[in-house]
């Protein structure tokens, strides 16, 4: 069996994705995505990669962030857009589609 070492390079790879996915699943805020994606795939994902990926997220328009308590600022609860949800779908169709065409044996 491979190592873990190819889980996080797959985990890392496609962290937009596998963020997308949580966010797709409920609301999250950044440090519990952290959390998730370590109790989920063993992988450590530090601030300084995942925020940069939210922000390009939410400005591509597929989240949006909102402070769960504007006026202390204390964490922005990241949510999928109705464009998100579409695009999220729509992936998983084409990853699922991919995914099938490795299975295939000849």
């Amino acid at each position: 069996m491979p190592s873990s070492g190819f889980q996080e390079r797959f985990v890392r790879s496609f962290l937009d994705w596998v963020m997308l996915a949580i966010l797709d699943r409920k609301p999250s805020y950044g440090y519990e995505m952290i959390t998730i994606i370590g109790d989920e795939y063993g992988v450590f994902v530090s601030p300084g990669s995942l925020y940069p990926i939210l922000y390009d997220l939410d400005e591509q328009g597929l989240i949006r962030g909102t402070w769960d308590n504007p006026d202390k600022r204390t964490r922005k609860v990241y949510t999928l857009t109705p464009e998100g949800i579409e695009f999220v779908h729509r992936g998983f169709e084409r990853i699922e589609g991919i995914l099938a065409s490795l299975r295939r044996r000849r």
